[in-house]
Parts: structure tokens; C-alpha cells; sequence
């Protein structure tokens, strides 16, 4: 007898950094004093939080259940994860050279 699994659903791990870089170029391109910029930044932060914890989920999920590997769940997830590891170490970046 097998186990139900529950999977994230593949369009959630494109659509996750794409609406992450949205946001963030969004909040780049908002003027400083506009009403926008605290809204945005907190769904900047929303976003970015989400990814934290969708990441480790997906990918144990993925590893852990063989009925969820597939071609378009493995993609998702490593498009997820090299925006993550991007943007950490854009910040990693900037604060060892003390911008």
C-alpha cells in the first residue's frame, strides 16, 4: 500500500521568483516617498520569506518521494534555488564590501 503524497504544484516554483523579481524591481524603480515603497518592500520581504520556506519543503519533498520527481518539479525547483543562491550572495556580497 502507498503512501498519499502532497507535492507543491510545479507552477507555484516558477512563479514564486518571478513574482520575487517583480516586486523587487518594482520597489528599485518606486520613488523613495512614495506610499508605495513601504508596501512594496513588505511584499518584497513576503516573497523572499516564502521562498525561504518553500525551498527546503520542496526539496525534501522531492528527494524523500519518488512519485514527485519529475522534469518540470526539478527545473522549478533549481530555478528556485538559483534565484535564492543569487540573491543571497548578492547580499553576502555587498556587506563584505561594506556598501
Amino acid at each position: 500500500m502507498t503512501k498519499p503524497v502532497v507535492g507543491l504544484p510545479t507552477p507555484v516554483l516558477f512563479a514564486l521568483p518571478v513574482v520575487s523579481l517583480a516586486l523587487l524591481g518594482a520597489l528599485v524603480m518606486a520613488d523613495a516617498h512614495s506610499t508605495l515603497t513601504p508596501i512594496l518592500g513588505l511584499l518584497v520581504l513576503a516573497s523572499i520569506s516564502a521562498e525561504l520556506v518553500v525551498f527546503p519543503a520542496a526539496t525534501y519533498a522531492f528527494l524523500r518521494n519518488s512519485q514527485l520527481r519529475s522534469w518540470p518539479q526539478a527545473l522549478g525547483l533549481a530555478f528556485l534555488g538559483l534565484k535564492l543562491f543569487i540573491l543571497l550572495a548578492l547580499f553576502f556580497l555587498v556587506a563584505a564590501a561594506g556598501i
